[in-house]
């Protein structure tokens, strides 16, 4: 029965075609009566039925071999076990009712549903739950409530993913999810749920913290393709060499599934994966929005506001207070008109106060802040630190000290900040590396607290534009 088992994923494509051809003549037969088209249909209708229960007994048979969850094979057996009965009785009813075609839709519209329905839960068993979801474009995914941890990784900072929720098990719902859910759990192994790891299968261990080789996991994956044992299974697809070394790396650290990237420390390899996963998005061509109305532009400019677009026809735009050693408030009030349009703004060397950040904190999309040569202190942090996309912040010699490390940290996109001539320590400092080890953070050649000097890239936005 085993033997015969195992021919059902095989078989049952038989019934599900022939059913929906003699389905497609039928309907052809009712537009055009002249064809004469009944015995095909008769035929099809007769070959889908007999297929079906031979189906269907192979996988009953198919069924006893176990590893499957019981919710979900009862209903993808007796949903198959339903096509194969309706089609059956159809059969008859259709050859004495080819008059009443009321009749013959409703018995149509029913056997195609359930047949829908059992090719439905098959797909499940074979292939996980969700499978229909898994390659579905990102809103599609979001009205169906189908997005995968690894969709939402892609959306945060690389720092905040957790390994194991938004790495790890990304790479098992795509390579081993098919055999080893909550749907199908061969082995009695369920990689779907964190129970099911830390339970494993009937075989061992599948995680043995900071050893690898010792880790079922990791041992059937390194089996020869060609062996029984090996994972994933001949023809179903293999793991990346990437993937193995993310587990490799995972497994080596502590296999914890709690622990963010930046609880671990990367080497070069798991670094150029772990980047070239996650991809240095370019957030500049992801801003949607409108370009400022002339009239507001020329506002601006009038009142004596630095703002040019950030390119030719670009709607964003960028502003410069540079030098400017007293920043009228009305001024910068007028930057809420441009507030989703502003994603580069200077203000280096200017007098520019802690409470006047405020308004900076009201500018959403801004990606890069100059505020070097300032007496911009902890207290002015605060308030930027709900910039989401902020990429990048000039702190060069300002009065920033270890409390305001504090609200960088907070910047969840931050990627270069630079804090030379600083009074933040040294020791503060490389906590915050820690903690954030994605973001580069220059505090000078040598200690922050000594007086060499050192040139700093500032960046500063020409009035061109450029």
């Amino acid at each position: 029965m085993e033997f015969i088992g195992k021919f059902h994923p095989l078989f049952l494509h038989l019934p599900i075609g022939l059913l929906i051809a003699a389905f497609g003549i039928e309907w052809l037969n009712w537009r055009k009566p002249e064809l004469k088209l009944n015995s095909a249909t008769n035929f099809l209708l007769g070959a889908g039925a007999i297929t079906a229960i031979i189906a269907a007994l192979m996988g009953y048979f198919l069924s006893l071999n176990g590893g499957y969850e019981a919710g979900l094979i009862n209903l993808h057996q007796w949903t198959g076990i339903g096509v194969a009965v309706l089609s059956t009785i159809f059969y008859y009813v259709r050859r004495r009712n080819l008059e009443n075609q009321r009749l013959l839709k409703w018995g149509w519209g029913i056997n195609m549903l359930l047949l829908l329905v059992a090719g439905h839960y098959g797909g499940s068993l074979t292939h996980g739950q969700g499978y229909l979801l898994e390659s579905a474009p990102g809103f599609v995914q979001n009205i169906f409530g189908g997005s995968t941890n690894q969709a939402a990784a892609k959306d945060m900072p690389m720092d905040s993913a957790i390994v194991f929720e938004n790495i790890i098990q990304p790479i098992m719902q795509q390579k081993c999810w098919s055999c080893h859910s909550s749907g199908k759990s061969k082995g009695g192994l369920n990689l779907e749920s964190l129970k099911g790891w830390r339970r494993g299968g009937r075989n061992g261990d599948l995680v043995v913290a900071g050893k690898p080789d010792q880790s079922l996991l990791l041992t059937r994956v390194y089996l020869p393709i060609g062996e029984k044992e090996h994972m994933p299974p001949q023809g179903k697809p293999q793991l990346l060499p990437s993937e193995v070394a993310l587990l490799e790396w995972w497994i080596g650290q502590d296999g914890d599934f709690e622990k963010q990237i930046a609880d671990y420390k990367l080497n070069k390899k798991i670094s150029q994966i772990l980047n070239a996963e996650f991809g240095a998005k370019d957030v500049y061509a992801s801003l949607d929005v409108k370009p400022l109305s002339p009239k507001k532009i020329q506002e601006l400019q009038e009142s004596g506001v630095k703002i040019y677009p950030l390119a030719q026809g670009s709607p964003l735009l960028e502003v410069s207070f540079s030098g400017d050693t007293l920043i009228d408030n009305d001024q910068l009030n007028l930057l809420k008109k441009a507030r989703k349009q502003i994603v580069r703004l200077d203000l280096s060397r200017s007098g520019v106060t802690d409470d006047q950040l405020k308004v900076v904190g009201q500018l959403p999309n801004l990606i890069h802040l100059f505020l070097q040569n300032t007496n911009i202190s902890d207290a002015g942090l605060k308030s930027i630190a709900n910039l989401e996309i902020l990429e990048y912040l000039n702190l060069y010699a300002t009065e920033v000290s270890d409390e305001g490390l504090a609200a960088i940290g907070q910047l969840k996109n931050l990627k270069d900040v630079y804090l030379w001539q600083t009074k933040a320590s040294k020791e503060e400092i490389l906590a915050l590396q820690k903690k954030r080890p994605g973001v580069n953070i220059d505090f000078g050649a040598t200690l922050p607290d000594t007086t060499q000097q050192q040139v700093i890239p500032e960046e500063t936005p020409t009035e061109s534009g450029s």
